[in-house]
């Protein structure tokens, strides 16, 4: 998007242009522009969403599950258990990504019409499931070459910071995904042992 906005600014200052021309030429950069700053927000927002830092992963967790219900129709029921005061920022961090993760996996593979989202918040872990009423899939349908990449990488999350996910699926019966992790990240993480 960038290079077309220096292409279309190059032209109007390489050829002579009428008027119109030149109008045309900014209206459409300036809607370039705003294209790219919408994309760019997205990515920012993805990347480290601002519901996260402002009010922590609850509420974080309930936008997500809006947020899947709105753009395609399956109903989430989202419950949340336990203190909840602040994890650790990398905690809450992976935490939300694997939950995007999971729920984006319902949305383009199981066919469901009802998740629940679970989180369990207590004093040295941090519990979330994902369940759906989906088609599940079978273990030979995640290890295929490109396949499977997303559960590898919030597996990967989990056990960088001391903790566990599990993933059962049965198909055709959905899936259940079970995730784990210490209250707190760093040294100490690793001899909480509730994970």
């Amino acid at each position: 998007m960038l290079s077309h906005i220096s292409r279309l600014l190059d032209r109007a200052t390489s050829i002579p242009l009428t008027a119109a021309d030149l109008t045309d030429v900014a209206r459409e950069a300036a809607r370039l522009t705003v294209t790219v700053s919408d994309h760019l927000q997205a990515l920012a927002r993805d990347l480290r969403p601002s519901v996260l830092d402002d009010f922590g992963l609850s509420p974080a967790l309930r936008a997500l599950a809006s947020d899947l219900t709105l753009r395609s129709g399956i109903a989430v029921r989202f419950t949340v258990n336990g203190d909840e005061d602040r994890a650790d920022v990398d905690i809450e961090a992976a935490c939300y990504r694997i939950a995007q993760e999971a729920l984006r996996n319902v949305e383009q593979h199981s066919h469901a019409s009802q998740v629940d989202l679970r989180l369990s918040l207590g004093s040295s872990s941090v519990r979330m499931v994902v369940a759906d009423d989906g088609v599940g899939f079978s273990a030979a349908a995640g290890t295929g070459d490109g396949a499977g990449f997303g559960l590898v990488d919030m597996e990967q999350r989990a056990l960088a910071l001391g903790g566990s996910l599990r993933v059962r699926s049965l198909h055709p019966s959905g899936t259940v995904l079970r995730l784990c992790l210490p209250r707190q990240s760093g040294p100490r993480a690793g001899s909480l042992g509730d994970c």
